[in-house]
C-alpha cells in the first residue's frame, strides 16, 4: 500500500519543514510505505500549476484539512490496489502559446501546454518516485543521462565537453563534436516499446499497469481564449507537462547509447544528445 505512519508534527519554519519532508519522504520511502495525511502534503509542496479539467487547483489540497487528506490518500491508495485508472485523469485541456517573434497564423509556431488533473499529478509523483527509486537502486539509467536527475545536471556535461575540446587542443588533436535534439520526441514515443521496456527492467505487478491505464486512452481537446475544440484522442506518445511522461521518456531514450560505436563519446540530458570523438 502506499498509505502507513502518521506523521503527527508539523514545523512552522518554511526551511525547517522542507527539511522534514525531505526526512520524513525519504525514511517512509526506503520502508516502501508513505505517511498518511503528510503524504499528500510532500507531493503537493511547492505545486502551482494551473488547473486540469476537473478544476481542481493544488491550492485546495494544500488547504485541505488532516481528515480530508487521509480520505484523498484513502481513494489513492484504493485506485493503486485495485489496479484500475480513471478515465477523467486520461483528458487534457491543452493551450496553445505562440513562440516568440514566429507567425501566428501558422501552427507549427505554437507551443502546447497540456493542462491534466491536479489530483492525477500527485498519484503520479508517488509513482513517479518509486520508479526513480527502482531505476537507480539497479542501475538501469545510462550513466550519461543527466537530465532530471539528482546531482546532475547541465553543468556536468559542459565540464566533460570542455575538458574534451581542451585535452584535444593540448595533444594537437582534432574534436569532433556533434548535438542533436529530436524533434516531437514525447510526442512520438513508441508506447508499446516503453511497456517492453519497462518488462525489460524486471518491473511487474501494479506500477506497470498503472503506467498502462496512464498511457492508453488519452484525449484531449484545444482550448484557445472562450472556445474549446473537438475532443481528439492521443494515439501516440507519452503526455506533456506530464511529472511521469520525463521519466518514461527516459526509459525509451535510454537503449540509444548502445548504438554509440566503440571509442565514441556520448551525453544525454533526457532528449538532447551529443556524441564527441
Amino acid at each position: 500500500m502506499l498509505a502507513g505512519l502518521p506523521y503527527k508534527h508539523r514545523q512552522s519554519d518554511q526551511q525547517t519543514q522542507m527539511y522534514t519532508v525531505c526526512t520524513v519522504y525519504s525514511v517512509h520511502r526506503s520502508k516502501g510505505r508513505y505517511s498518511s495525511s503528510f503524504c499528500i502534503y510532500i507531493f503537493i509542496y511547492g505545486c502551482d500549476s494551473a488547473v486540469g479539467p476537473n478544476d481542481i487547483h493544488y491550492r485546495i489540497l494544500k488547504h485541505l484539512p488532516s481528515i480530508a487528506q487521509n480520505t484523498l490518500l484513502h481513494i489513492i491508495n484504493k485506485l493503486w490496489l485495485s489496479e484500475s485508472f480513471p478515465h477523467t485523469w486520461q483528458q487534457a485541456v491543452v493551450l496553445p502559446i505562440p513562440k516568440a517573434d514566429k507567425d501566428k497564423s501558422h501552427p507549427c509556431n505554437y507551443r502546447p501546454i497540456a493542462l491534466t488533473s491536479c489530483l492525477c499529478k500527485v498519484m503520479e509523483r508517488m509513482i513517479n518516485d518509486r520508479l526513480i527509486w527502482y531505476l537507480e537502486k539497479n542501475k538501469l539509467i545510462s550513466n550519461v543521462q543527466s537530465g532530471f536527475r539528482k546531482r546532475r545536471s547541465t553543468t556536468d556535461q559542459l565540464v566533460q565537453l570542455e575538458t574534451f575540446i581542451r585535452e584535444a587542443f593540448i595533444q594537437k588533436q582534432h574534436a569532433v563534436d556533434i548535438f542533436f535534439d529530436l524533434e516531437k520526441a514525447y510526442d512520438t514515443t513508441w508506447k508499446h516499446g516503453m511497456w517492453k521496456d519497462l518488462f525489460d527492467a524486471g518491473l511487474r505487478g501494479r506500477l506497470p499497469l498503472f503506467i498502462q491505464g496512464f498511457l492508453q486512452n488519452r484525449h484531449f481537446q484545444v482550448r484557445l481564449g472562450s472556445h474549446t475544440s473537438d475532443v481528439f484522442a492521443q494515439e501516440m506518445g507519452v503526455p506533456q507537462g506530464s511529472i511521469l511522461s520525463v521519466t518514461l521518456f527516459a526509459i525509451k531514450i535510454n537503449s540509444i547509447v548502445k548504438s554509440i560505436s566503440p571509442g565514441v563519446e556520448c551525453s544525454l540530458y533526457v532528449a538532447p544528445c551529443y556524441s564527441y570523438c
